[in-house]
Order: C-alpha cells, then sequence, then structure tokens
C-alpha cells in the first residue's frame, strides 16, 4: 500500500510546475485563440469538401427511376436511314395545241427545299462560357417536363445573361414511333422561323399526339394558316429536315448517350455528360461553380 501511495506522489510531483514558474494570461490566451482559428479553418474546409461531394453524387449518380420518366435504350441507338437524294425527274414534253384541242394544265411542281439554317437550335450568345446541349426525344415524357419547368428558367438566369449557349438535339429512341415526325415538324418550323413556338406547343401535347400520332393538328394550333401551309409542304417533301437529326444522333453516339433527356455541359473545351438530368437546384449549384472557376 505504501508503495502504491509513493508511487502516486512521484507522478503528482512531475505535474508540479517548477518553484520559478509564473502564469503569463497573455501569451495563453493568444494561444487559445490559434487554436481555434485552426479548429474553425479545418471544420469550414471539412464543411466544403463534403458539400461539394454531396453535389457531385446528386449530379452525376442520380438514378434513372421510372418516377422521373427518364426514356432509356438499352441496347444501341437506332441506325439513321441516311435521305437519299431525290432522282432527277424527267424532261416534260408540252403538247402543242391543236385547234379544238384543249391542254390540260400542269401539275402545280413541289416546293423547292428550303435552306435549313445551321443555328435555329441554338440559343444564347455564341461567345458564352459554358454551352449547353440538350438531348431530347418529343415523346419521351421527362423531357416535356424538362422543358416545362428547367428550360425557361435555365435560359432566363443564363442564357439571357450570356453565361450559357443552349443548344438543342434532337435524339429519337427506336420504342416511340413518332418521334421522328415530331422532330420533322420541329425542323421544318426552324426552317421558317418558328422554332422555338412549334417545339414548345409539341412538348405542351404530347400526351395527346402521343396516342394518335396527329402531331399536325396540334402544331396547326399555334401557326398562323399560310405558314403552317408551308410547314406542311416542308414535312412531306424536304428529305433534309432528316439531317440535323442524323447529326444529332451521331454526337450523341460519339458521347455514348442511351437514355433521354441528357445534358452534355462544355466547359473550357472539356464536355461533361450529366444524365439523367438532375434537379435545377443542382444543375445551378453546378454550373455557377464552373463559372466561378
Amino acid at each position: 500500500m505504501a508503495n502504491n501511495e509513493t508511487w502516486v506522489n512521484d507522478r503528482l510531483n512531475t505535474l508540479a510546475p517548477p518553484p520559478n514558474w509564473k502564469p503569463d494570461p497573455t501569451a495563453a490566451l493568444a494561444k487559445l485563440r490559434e487554436r481555434d482559428r485552426v479548429y474553425h479553418r479545418r471544420a469550414r474546409w471539412a464543411w466544403s469538401a463534403m458539400a461539394a461531394s454531396i453535389l457531385t453524387l446528386g449530379i452525376f449518380l442520380t438514378p434513372a427511376r421510372c418516377a422521373l420518366g427518364v426514356c432509356r435504350n438499352p441496347v444501341t441507338l437506332a441506325p439513321i436511314d441516311v435521305p437519299q437524294p431525290a432522282p432527277t425527274p424527267a424532261p416534260v414534253r408540252v403538247p402543242v395545241p391543236q385547234a379544238g384541242v384543249t391542254v390540260p394544265l400542269a401539275q402545280k411542281p413541289a416546293p423547292a427545299p428550303v435552306p435549313v439554317p445551321i443555328d435555329f437550335k441554338e440559343s444564347g450568345s455564341p461567345t458564352a462560357p459554358i454551352t449547353c446541349e440538350i438531348f431530347t426525344d418529343y415523346q419521351c415524357p421527362h423531357c416535356a417536363t424538362i422543358y416545362d419547368q428547367i428550360v425557361p428558367t435555365l435560359r432566363a438566369e443564363y442564357v439571357q445573361t450570356g453565361k450559357l449557349k443552349l443548344v438543342h438535339r434532337d435524339l429519337p429512341l427506336p420504342m416511340h414511333a413518332h418521334a421522328r415526325t415530331a422532330a420533322r415538324y420541329a425542323n421544318a418550323a426552324g426552317a421558317l422561323g418558328q422554332y422555338e413556338v412549334v417545339v414548345n406547343q409539341i412538348f405542351r401535347t404530347q400526351s395527346i399526339w402521343a396516342q394518335s400520332g396527329d402531331i399536325d393538328a396540334e402544331v396547326a394550333q399555334v401557326l398562323p394558316p399560310d405558314v403552317m401551309e408551308r410547314l406542311r409542304a416542308l414535312v412531306n417533301s424536304d428529305a433534309h429536315l432528316d439531317d440535323t437529326v442524323a447529326a444529332d444522333v451521331a454526337i450523341a453516339r460519339q458521347d455514348n448517350l442511351n437514355q433521354t433527356p441528357s445534358l452534355v455541359i462544355t466547359y473550357k473545351g472539356i464536355r461533361q455528360v450529366i444524365a439523367p438530368v438532375p434537379p435545377y437546384s443542382l444543375l445551378k449549384s453546378y454550373l455557377d461553380d464552373l463559372l466561378t472557376k
């Protein structure tokens, strides 16, 4: 027992300050504050790292759920039928009128193909620091939701302020029977300067024409009759309307996209695929983070 007490006393004596020691409150307070600053600096760094990780996971690892209406092609994109040039029509022999013989009037020739502008799918400043390509299928339900709930805000906050150039690309998937026809209507409207009006109408009335296939009736509700007549002529006769679809699908293949909607964000020459599209709050955080780099 005595040995234990001696050992305890020896340990306590080692903790006692030397006889000439005097406390320095100023130095002690300064050291305490320095430790406090180091602690808070490490805590802020830890929270920043955690927030960045959560944002990254939220954007890039969002599962493709049926509740989101993501349309996925599990195998590969359907092959594109490259339109063949129309055969050169045979020369028409005009009959020479004879006395008492009525010559029937020639049929009205088909309208000449309208050159499709290459930029009607783009909006925003060409020098915007960020380019956002949105790949959609007109018959994809979630694509309609994206165009109704996210694209308008994206335009207002980023496109119209010069921060982002938005490019709409067609990615019709094989399971949607009317998606390609809808793309022809939209692209014909683009050739006539009515792209956004018709795109919005196609998405807005998707639940109607997806059942009947009558896209024409829905588009006719937002265009003047004369413009609608010209649009129908293009849809029915201009094979070049499919050229932009083929180009968009080729880009989707290079990016290994197989679902709609999908985003491809390009910043400082680096392309980043975001699929499926996250909620706008996460997308906004991601874009704002790019703009601060």
